[in-house]
């Protein structure tokens, strides 16, 4: 799937309407069945989500400061030996394309 081009923009025109916060007790129940939650919380709760999404949509343009707490995926890290090997795989296929034989290849680069 690719990245969708449009943000589901959402209340932010100059003539929107001012969203007011629900109140905490509303955000820890959230709306209950048979309910219709008034447009204000309606409308708060899409600006957020379109705030949200603006600003991670961004971070792609922009540079990143990662902290101590994030971790990547340890195979990633590369060892000059395995750097190595690798350098040493790729020279061997240049040189095979030209060798007529993997033998040929292997006595040209050691």
């Amino acid at each position: 799937m690719s990245k969708p081009t449009q943000l589901p923009r959402w209340a932010t025109g100059g003539s929107a309407k001012v969203t007011p916060e629900p109140t905490e007790g509303k955000k820890d129940l959230g709306f209950v069945a048979s309910e219709k939650p008034p447009e204000s919380y309606v409308n708060w709760a899409f600006r957020r989500i379109y705030d949200w999404l603006v600003y991670l949509d961004g971070l792609t343009n922009e540079a990143l400061t990662w902290a101590a707490k994030h971790t990547f995926n340890a195979g990633l890290a590369r060892t000059s030996a395995s750097r190595a090997r690798t350098a040493r795989r790729l020279r061997r296929r240049q040189l095979g394309s030209r060798c007529a034989t993997r033998t040929e290849a292997s006595r040209l680069d050691p």
